[in-house]
């Protein structure tokens, strides 16, 4: 898709939630939005953009969904050689978001914790996004076949995301993003794009929400 498409200044809009998607480079943000896009927009419509592996998001790209109030933006991932750590939150103008995702493609790293303090820092809050579950799994099963345990190593993934942001409070979904029936990608859907449910959890994401209440509320507004 062209970037002119796509671009704009960041600012809220009246009604609009800008919603900044970030990550360490290659943590699977941009297919992430991609994702999300396809949910909304459906498979083969022309404004899903095309996702190249390769290469890394350099500049935000602005995402919007006739009807919709939430916008999606791809912001450049940090932790690279062109993005580092310092003066990043400058850099991506981080008051133009009202929150942010932030997508983490492996072990919480000091960057997820960084990236953590920075949000924080400027009164924004986040929800934080394990992509790439799917590998995960599949390497437990390599390297242990005999002992693998599909919802233990699952587990293993929510723990460890809860020791390194316990203080943060911040409530763990995990999502592969070559299987959106699975895991979480349904109830993370439903919070971000169901009328009025992100903001909402944006107020309360930082006071350890159960992702069931809001699994609970998805299945009554599906009733």
């Amino acid at each position: 898709m062209a970037e002119g498409r796509h671009r704009g200044n960041g600012r809220r809009s009246r009604g609009k939630f800008n919603l900044g998607v970030i990550g360490r480079s290659n943590s699977g943000k941009s297919s992430f939005i991609k994702l999300m896009l396809q949910s909304q927009l459906g498979p083969e419509s022309p404004d899903i953009p095309k996702t190249d592996f390769l290469e890394c998001t350099e500049k935000r790209e602005k995402f919007e969904i006739p009807g919709c109030s939430v916008v999606l933006w791809d912001v450049p991932g940090v932790g690279t050689q062109n993005e580092g750590l310092e003066g990043y939150d400058e850099r991506i103008e981080i008051e133009k978001y009202d929150g942010f995702v932030v997508c983490c493609g492996g072990p919480v790293t000091e960057y997820e914790l960084a990236l953590n303090n920075l949000i924080a820092s400027h009164g924004r809050r986040y929800i934080f996004v394990r992509t790439k579950v799917d590998a995960a799994i599949e390497n437990e099963k390599k390297a242990h076949p005999s002992t693998f345990d599909e919802e233990e190593t699952l587990k293993k993934l929510r723990d460890g995301i809860i020791e390194k942001l316990s203080e943060s409070g911040v409530t763990e979904f995990l999502v592969s993003n070559r299987h959106p029936d699975k895991f979480d990608f349904e109830t993370l859907n439903f919070i971000i794009f169901d009328e009025g449910a992100l903001a909402s959890y944006m107020k309360s994401c930082n006071k350890k929400v159960k992702k069931e209440n809001w699994k609970r509320k998805q299945v009554e507004s599906d009733c």
